[in-house]
């Protein structure tokens, strides 16, 4: 299984419910689809609330209070220079217990042509003591970011600038930081062209799940998905392998995938592979589905289905599905930031 970076929250929450003092990180978790602006943990959450002057917050998942990760008691939380939640942005994640990110910088080089930079930071868990780590020239990153061992991987996209604002031709790459070599390293060559893209969507055993693509012309929308592949990375012994299934994502360690007719089935890692008899859950809206508690959840499509039990459920909450923890799930408003925890009861409904 693969080593994660791990998380502990502090008891003792928050000074006087305003702010929240550094955290202690134990196991960062993945379920399903890696995003480059939310960390789960074991029993909390860290996230960039965009809705809110793009101000990084913690969620703490056995008081159900959510601040911004700002230390400073009675912090208005407006001025970047002062609050230490402000001022972070890219894609986020942790290790050896720092809070880091990788920023994306358009600028022009020397002879002006415009480049794409990212530049790695790190911060204490508060988000103060911010320093640069390194910077990759030429590239920027794209989607979540995923900690192994001492490294951590992301997407990493070259583009052929013709203008600002042109769609340009694009090469994708897997691209690795090495804490304790200090240095960025180019790991593997994905995909190249016009609508191009790569992303880390989640990890199986010991290997990264990634979905890229890239078409020869620009505008083939009509053969988009020609042009797209599932893979896996395997991070023991450097090896790509391209899958033969329709494969959507990784959650729980296991691979959501559907077939030619459109049939969503769950290949877990002894092989053993669910087919899921619904109606409502088809590969057209399998983007969203994440294991949880090993039940499939779409939170955005309000259905729910057992693999235990091939039971369908409706869901009765409008928040996203984001943890289970103390016999609880942990549901998110995405509107506000805020988190809440209900029963299973209370969260799903058979069908039949």
């Amino acid at each position: 299984m693969i080593k994660k970076v791990l998380f502990s929250c502090i008891s003792v929450l928050l000074l006087l419910f305003v702010s929240c003092g550094e955290i202690d990180y134990d196991k960062t978790m993945y379920f399903g689809y890696i995003s480059p602006d939310q960390i789960t943990f074991e029993n909390g959450l860290i996230f960039i609330d965009y809705g809110n002057s793009q101000i990084v917050k913690f969620a703490d998942f056995d008081s159900l209070i959510t601040v911004p990760i700002c230390p400073k008691p009675n912090c208005p939380h407006t001025d970047e220079n002062e609050c230490s939640a402000l001022g972070i942005n890219g894609t986020i994640f942790v290790y050896n217990n720092s809070l880091c990110w990788l920023a994306n910088e358009m600028r022009y080089d020397d002879v002006g042509n415009l480049t794409d930079n990212t530049t790695l930071y790190m911060s204490n868990t508060d988000g103060t003591n911010r320093r640069q780590v390194a910077e990759l020239e030429g590239y920027r990153v794209s989607g979540g970011a995923f900690v192994y061992d001492k490294k951590v991987y992301f997407c990493a996209t070259d583009v052929e600038y013709e203008s600002e604002m042109s769609a340009d031709y694009a090469l994708e790459y897997l691209y690795s930081y090495d804490f304790s070599e200090k240095k960025f390293a180019q790991i593997e060559f994905l995909a190249e062209g016009y609508n191009s893209g790569a992303y880390i969507r989640g990890s199986f055993g010991n290997a990264l799940f990634m979905i890229y693509q890239g078409t020869p012309e620009l505008g083939m929308r009509e053969n988009y998905d020609e042009h797209r592949k599932y893979a896996l990375y395997n991070l023991e012994n450097n090896e790509l392998d391209i899958l033969d299934k329709n494969t959507v994502s990784a959650s729980e360690d296991c691979l959501i995938c559907f077939n030619d007719d459109g049939t969503v089935f769950v290949r877990r890692l002894n092989g053993e592979e669910i087919c899921i008899s619904s109606d409502r859950i088809i590969a057209q809206t399998a983007n969203d589905y994440k294991i949880i508690n090993d039940i499939l959840i779409s939170s955005f499509y309000g259905v729910a289905y057992d693999l235990k039990t091939g039971t369908e459920y409706n869901l009765n909450n409008s928040g996203v599905v984001i943890a289970y923890y103390n016999r609880k799930y942990i549901l998110k408003n995405n509107s506000t930031g805020e988190i809440f925890a209900v029963g299973e009861r209370e969260l799903l409904t058979s069908t039949s």
